[in-house]
């Protein structure tokens, strides 16, 4: 084939290559911008649908696999929604937030283990979103009641309104003091001593219990009875 023929093809090829890619691009960004608008008024069976078309036309557009990832998650489609965030998570887009949803991801599914590390490796100044919650129940679920009231109390601070970790607080106090036997002559929780108990009351802030607890061991009262709050 001569060299001008050649040239010719290569250049006819390229012109083509390029449409399409054009075209593809144009594609996802529709489908994209279709699925945002469904995701914004919580549509997310639909926006699903359009999130994986745009994808299914550019792979590598990370903001359609985020927001099918979180679609999955709403619509309780969990394998699903950890594969996307999963693959997110290689490429650090949204990692905070990709990060927080694999936590709870992990916690849904029992792995609490590995909800512990990845709501722990949030850690700022301020909470990304509601971690600081989740981090407390997998904390109590986990068997780290002290742990659990001490973050539970740190999310009541930020957002005194979240009525899940005042009611969560609450159940793992109960859950703390329950154990709790009182005889004339000592208080006894199983498997603390004295010193533990009071430091743990501190710890959780149940003051009155604590100061008691102190009096006690100091004078050796016994004539009040050990009431709860």
């Amino acid at each position: 084939m001569p060299d001008k023929s050649r040239a010719c093809v290569v250049a006819l090829a390229t012109a083509l290559l390029t449409v399409q890619l054009s075209s593809a691009s144009d594609s996802a960004q529709e489908h994209l911008g279709a699925g945002l608008k469904l995701f914004e008024v919580e549509r997310y069976s639909e926006a699903i649908k359009e999130l994986r078309l745009a994808l299914e036309s550019d792979s590598g557009l990370s903001e359609a696999q985020y927001y099918l990832a979180v679609s999955c998650f709403n619509e309780r489609k969990y394998l699903e929604a950890r594969e996307h965030f999963e693959l997110l998570l290689h490429s650090g887009y949204q990692k905070d937030w990709v990060t927080y949803y694999l936590g709870r991801l992990d916690l849904a599914a029992g792995h609490l283990d590995s909800a512990i590390r990845r709501f722990e490796s949030l850690k700022r100044p301020a909470p990304v979103t509601d971690e600081l919650y989740y981090l407390g129940s997998a904390l109590m679920k986990g068997g780290k009641a002290a742990q659990a009231a001490v973050v539970l109390e740190r999310q009541i601070r930020f957002n005194p309104r979240d009525f899940r970790a005042h009611s969560l607080l609450r159940a793992n106090k109960n859950s703390l003091f329950a154990g709790i036997i009182w005889r004339p002559d000592m208080l006894i929780r199983p498997g603390l001593n004295a010193d533990q108990l009071c430091r743990l009351m501190i710890l959780t802030g149940w003051w009155r219990w604590a100061c008691y607890l102190v009096s006690f061991a100091v004078t050796g009262m016994r004539s009040r009875p050990f009431v709860r709050p």
